[in-house]
């Protein structure tokens, strides 16, 4: 199980596994998102269709979680 912080996650700065169960938290501990890919978690969110839109410094949450995230960055 991989548990980083967002901006390490945004920052690719992990190792990642072929199949992974990940834990996505706010600053305060408070679980926001329990997941498994195949893929690559990255492009899970930030690849096409994922859960967050990256684009220059700015943030939109494309599902509900993505929102939650960024309501909370």
């Amino acid at each position: 199980m991989i548990e980083i912080d967002f901006e390490r996650f945004h920052n690719q700065d992990y190792m990642e596994e072929e199949y992974e169960l990940y834990v996505m938290k706010n600053g305060l501990g408070d679980v926001l998102y329990v997941g498994i890919s195949k893929q690559s978690i990255w492009d899970r969110w930030f690849g096409w269709n994922g859960h967050i839109l990256w684009l220059d410094h700015v943030i939109e949450g494309s599902s509900l979680v993505g929102q939650k995230i960024r309501l909370y960055w």
